[in-house]
């Protein structure tokens, strides 16, 4: 999947060391010929601060209150820029400045990231360990400032995703940064959309790619249908998903386990077209209402792995389960009218937490109220964010009187193999954009915000 994907884990990329010999060797052995090999390790020369390193030695200094940062490392990098590292409200962060800053700053929002007990990672340099598939590479090389800030935790992390994203630009706005932007993906473009409504006054401009724009209850409802109707489909079959089958709970299998049905589903198909897991495939993805769903493994892989294993988290953020579909009625072309009624008699109904809901629609759907510009990139389908999120998004902007301040565009879908790049069958790509396509994305916006001219 792409970095800017839901799958992508945002750590630290550490910088190998070079050394004599060009072999990977084990732990054990390396630590067996450190001092051999210690007199023959290349010395690099210590980069010079540059221009801009004493007055954000200074700038950092006279930092107050809740923009205090504690832990600050501030290093010289090689291209004369200066990499900036610590915890603001103690939630580690990660800047880079170039030699000549131009005053100007964007801070990127990753996306969705599994569950898990581990704290939320961030890059250790957000432009030599890019994960945003080349656009703080291309910003820092405008002369803007870029950095991320990592959530408070993982998984569904909205919340704690703006208001994180929106301090660290407070931050670059108190060492000098005259103008702001706001960008994200997946998860993250929801971030960055929603931090451009709530924090109008901060940022200039805000880029959505792949991004969940529309809205979270719709996404949701997008992945439960899913995993709902891949129930009844799979029912009795070899391809039952392992773990709980209610919906609105975890399953609590594996992750590799669900892949690997998965897998044998797909190989099965593959093999015999037109048989019974080809058929579980079709039915599951002709039955989504609302959204254009294809019959790839991009789209059962990639919405059951998230659905199966985030459930919970989902609705333990907003206080209760808050997608609904007591009154939704399914149909699939591929069936006829009597196994139609027989699908609807079967799925499992599932109804919504009033007070889930409401949270939900205050906190976490786009009101299409803001003052920066909205540039929002998609592919022309995205198995895990559907680019019906972009006419869901355009109709919430126009009910507000608002659609000047939004422009969007839509790319080629991309693929790639799934569920590895080694392993796996050519699958629609989650956030599928070439460096390119994200690069003149970001242009179009700053050049938009500059001149002030509609793309």
């Amino acid at each position: 999947m792409s970095e800017w994907g839901h799958v992508a884990d945002p750590r630290p990329h550490p910088v190998a060391t070079p050394t004599c010999s060009p072999r990977r060797m084990s732990l054990r052995a390396a630590l067996g010929l450190t001092l051999l090999l210690s007199g023959c390790a290349p010395t690099q020369q210590a980069a010079q601060p540059g221009p801009e390193f004493v007055r954000l030695q200074q700038a950092f200094a006279g930092l107050r209150g809740t923009q205090a940062v504690t832990g600050l490392q501030l290093k010289p990098q090689a291209d004369g820029g200066t990499l900036a590292s610590g915890q603001l409200a103690g939630a580690p962060f990660v800047l880079r400045f170039p030699a000549h800053w131009n005053q100007e700053s964007l801070v990127f929002a990753h996306g969705y990231t599994f569950v898990s007990p581990e704290a939320d990672h961030i890059p250790a340099d957000p432009v030599a360990n890019d994960e945003t598939g080349g656009l703080l590479p291309a910003a820092y090389a405008q002369g803007l400032a870029v950095g991320q800030s990592a959530y408070d935790k993982r998984g569904f992390a909205v919340e704690s995703g703006i208001e994180r994203t929106a301090a660290l630009s407070r931050l670059l706005t108190a060492l000098g940064a005259r103008r702001a932007y706001v960008a994200g993906a997946s998860e993250g473009g929801s971030i960055a959309q929603l931090a451009l409504e709530r924090h109008p006054q901060q940022f200039a401009g805000a880029l959505a790619a792949c991004g969940v724009v529309g809205g979270w209850v719709p996404e949701l409802n997008y992945t439960t249908h899913i995993r709902a109707l891949y129930n009844v489909f799979a029912a009795g079959s070899a391809y039952e998903l392992p773990g709980v089958k209610d919906v609105t709970r975890n399953a609590g299998g594996s992750v590799n386990k669900i892949g690997l049905t998965l897998l044998r589903l797909y190989s099965a198909a593959v093999l015999r077209p037109g048989g019974e897991a080809d058929l579980i495939i079709r039915r599951t993805a002709s039955a989504v209402p609302g959204v254009q769903a294809q019959s790839d493994i991009g789209t059962l892989g990639s919405v059951l792995l998230t659905q199966l294993t985030g459930a919970e988290d989902f609705w333990a953020q907003a206080g209760g389960v808050f997608v609904d579909n007591r009154a939704t009625v399914y149909h699939s072309p591929l069936l006829s009218d009597a196994e139609n009624a027989e699908l609807n008699r079967k799925i499992q109904r599932y109804a919504a937490d009033p007070q889930a809901l409401a949270r939900v629609q205050e906190r976490w759907t786009p009101s299409g109220h803001f003052t920066g510009k909205l540039y929002t990139l998609h592919n022309a389908y995205d198995p895990l964010v559907p680019t019906e999120h972009e006419g869901w998004l355009r109709s919430i902007v126009a009910s507000a009187g608002n659609s000047a301040q939004l422009a969007q565009a839509l790319v080629p879908t991309a693929t790639t193999r799934f569920p590895t790049k080694a392993l796996g069958f050519q699958a629609t790509a989650h956030c599928g954009f070439t460096p390119g396509q994200t690069a003149q994305a970001w242009n179009t916006l700053r050049g938009w915000v500059e001149t002030g001219v509609t793309p």
